[in-house]
């Protein structure tokens, strides 16, 4: 069975997120009471079923709606705050502008859906990051060995000076990124100290998100961030349940934060400071590392039109007119949130709202992350994977729907095979969502067939940790594209006046005649073989005296077959090819209403072994435009695997009601959010 195993060494992984441990909780800063969660802080109402058999370090974050971003004149407020904290009112304007440049991003304010999810406890730490880097043998962090193996570092230094002379202070990193597989490294600091359980830093955000996938998990969106630290109020900061520091900046909020003194402003373990934690109980939500979210693309926090407005009033604001250039906003940045044990110099950096924005390959010591996991089984696993996904056979717009109003058309299955301190040994996962539509422009039925018979159709994206046998595929990414049965008419003519040419050479062959080319007789061949070379046929196969009758099957991809008896899903894997077929049970494209994906569980007998049957049923949107009208297709997948195992049995779909205001049934908001960016040496 291939599947992602911590453990056993000789397992087959896919590149799939870890585990944290719940560490021991200490007091607050002395002389201050401890946070009092709010109402909303309850329990979430959720099924049994809906959490079975995950790790008992997520814990979950009620639906609801939650405000996000900054009214101009609030964040002059918190601005003045940060740079004049014990007279904000007599701030230094020229620094008050420096810092609303910095965080103009925020600027407007608007409530937000979000669905019930899942958030890690705390941030990922060096130790459980260790476990993704020794299975998979991927890039581990600089620090590892610069600071864990200090003395080969050392050792290096005059050869990395001599290869890199023109990187500066940067040398070491570019020899790291170059040489990292053959350096040694350990979970130290630079003074031997172990590191095990600090947070995870210098990760980049494609790291991470691979790292996610890996335990079937995702990078939470910014919302859900600004969810699990402002829960259902409309504070600006997290410790304003603090009547002695109330909602805002203080010179008293550092030694709270255990920020105060030198000594202090450095990584700690996780899990050990109530001032960083949440209304919902997840630790060091400030104050320890930037970390990264899902959001692809740093824009308006709250919209552009909400931004506009606020900018609007910033402008006619005596100080805030100063900043006069509006924030750059960035497609290929990431969002990250949090602030981090250096933000103590930078205190703006520490309210709820603030964020900035991380090119996806930087790796930097101030950037951590933590996990975060929807309710519906395989989505996170599915989802993570799709960040780097090869899409070649995607047409314009076409993209997996992970649109949160559409998320029940997710469907899949997973089982964690959980040690006795909740740390995952096994991950295990199906997972399949329709593409946003089949056809860019709207066309009769006839003509997607047509279509599908020379350029099979895109309808679905499809993962699995697990080995199958029906089809025969290893554990990967694919994307299903559809391809109707039958030929169509200028391939079956093709091959009717291309076999009678053929069987006219090989009987000319069998006399001994010499087959001399006859510019009139075979003007016409070079349309017939054109054709058959269309569809991946040459002349051999037309050889065969019944070939008329019984040719049934085309190539693609330079030779991959697939049969034309049966409408059929073709599996186009993230390495480029065509890799599998397998028979899909439909009537075709029969026009149906666009519904919720479902599956079944089953088995079926192959050489005398029961295996693991699963049947999915979905429904893609024909066009673009007619998002409830498409086709309706059913397929059955067949794993290596025995029928449901007794030890953590696969997690099936269960409905979730979302709480008032949520995003939508069994959703996940990911409004994407972003914000003003930062170099590599603005964030060290």
């Amino acid at each position: 069975m291939h599947c992602v195993r911590l453990r056993a060494a000789t397992s087959s992984l896919l590149p799939l997120p870890l585990l944290f441990v719940a560490a021991a909780n200490v007091a607050a800063a002395k002389g201050l009471a401890q946070t009092s969660p709010p109402a909303n802080a309850a329990a979430t109402a959720l099924p049994v079923d809906a959490t079975a058999g995950l790790p008992g370090w997520l814990l979950p974050v009620p639906g609801g709606q939650v405000w996000v971003g900054v009214p101009a004149d609030k964040l002059l407020e918190i601005c003045s705050q940060a740079v004049n904290p014990v007279q904000p009112e007599r701030a230094d304007p020229k620094l008050i502008t420096i810092k609303v440049g910095q965080t103009a991003s925020e600027l407007g304010r608007v409530k937000l859906p979000v669905d019930t999810f899942l958030l890690a406890r705390t941030p990922v730490t060096n130790k459980e990051y260790r476990r993704f880097v020794e299975k998979l043998k991927v890039r581990y962090p600089f620090h590892w060995w610069h600071e864990g193996r200090k003395d080969d570092y050392e050792l290096k230094l005059e050869d990395i000076k001599k290869q890199y002379p023109a990187s500066g202070k940067m040398a070491g990193i570019d020899y790291f990124n170059h040489n990292w597989a053959e350096l040694p490294y350990e979970l130290k600091d630079d003074k031997g100290k172990p590191i095990d359980d600090l947070p995870v830093t210098n990760v980049s955000w494609r790291e991470a998100v691979r790292y996610a996938g890996w335990l079937g998990m995702r990078l939470p969106t910014e919302v859900e961030l600004t969810r699990a630290m402002r829960g259902d109020g409309d504070n600006y900061y997290l410790w304003s349940g603090q009547k002695e520091l109330g909602d805002k900046y203080t010179p008293a909020v550092m030694p709270y934060l255990h920020l105060k003194n030198l000594k202090d402003q450095v990584l700690k373990a996780v899990g050990k400071i109530d001032a960083l934690k949440g209304p919902y109980g997840h630790y060091d939500l400030i104050g320890q590392v930037w970390q990264l979210t899902s959001d692809l693309g740093f824009m308006q926090l709250a919209g552009k039109k909400e931004f506009e407005a606020e900018w609007k009033k910033l402008m006619n604001d005596k100080v805030g007119k100063v900043v006069a250039k509006s924030p750059t906003f960035w497609d290929a940045r990431v969002v990250m949130k949090g602030g981090w044990y250096f933000s103590s110099g930078d205190p703006v950096q520490l309210h709820i709202d603030a964020r900035m924005g991380v090119e996806t390959t930087e790796a930097l010591e101030s950037v951590g992350f933590r996990l975060a996991k929807s309710l519906r089984p395989g989505y996170d696993m599915l989802f993570s994977l799709s960040k780097d996904y090869n899409t070649q056979v995607l047409g314009g717009d076409q993209k997996p729907n992970f649109s949160p109003k559409d998320a029940a058309m997710q469907v899949g299955i997973e089982r964690y095979v959980l040690d006795a301190d909740s740390n995952v040994d096994e991950y295990h996962a199906l997972s399949l969502v329709p593409m946003n539509f089949m056809v860019k422009d709207k066309g009769e039925l006839s003509k997607l067939i047509d279509e599908s018979q020379l350029h099979p159709l895109p309808i679905a994206t499809f993962a699995t940790t697990e080995k199958l046998i029906e089809p025969d595929l290893a554990a990967g990414i694919y994307t299903l594209v559809y391809r109707q049965k039958g030929m169509p008419k200028e391939l079956t003519d093709a091959i009717k006046a291309g076999h009678k040419d053929v069987q006219a050479a090989i009987k000319r062959k069998e006399r001994g005649e010499e087959d001399k080319p006859d510019d009139k007789k075979d003007k016409g061949k070079a349309d017939w073989r054109s054709v058959l070379a269309k569809y991946g046929l040459t002349e051999k196969d037309l050889e065969p005296k019944d070939a008329v009758e019984k040719l049934n099957f085309v190539r693609v991809d330079g030779g991959f077959t697939v049969p034309t008896d049966e409408n059929t899903v073709l599996f186009f894997g993230n390495d480029g090819k065509y890799l599998a077929a397998l028979p899909v049970r439909s009537e075709g494209l029969v026009g149906a209403a666009v519904g919720n994906s479902q599956l079944e569980l089953g088995s079926k007998d192959v050489q005398g072994e029961k295996h693991q049957a699963v049947d999915f049923k979905f429904a893609i949107p024909l066009d673009q435009k007619n998002q409830k009208r498409g086709a309706d297709l059913k397929l059955t997948v067949v794993l290596e695997a025995a029928p449901q195992p007794k030890e953590a049995p696969w997690r099936l779909p269960v409905e979730i009601k979302p709480a008032p205001g949520a995003a939508s049934k069994n959703a996940n908001s990911a409004t994407p959010g972003v914000t003003g960016g930062a170099t590599r040496e603005q964030l060290r």
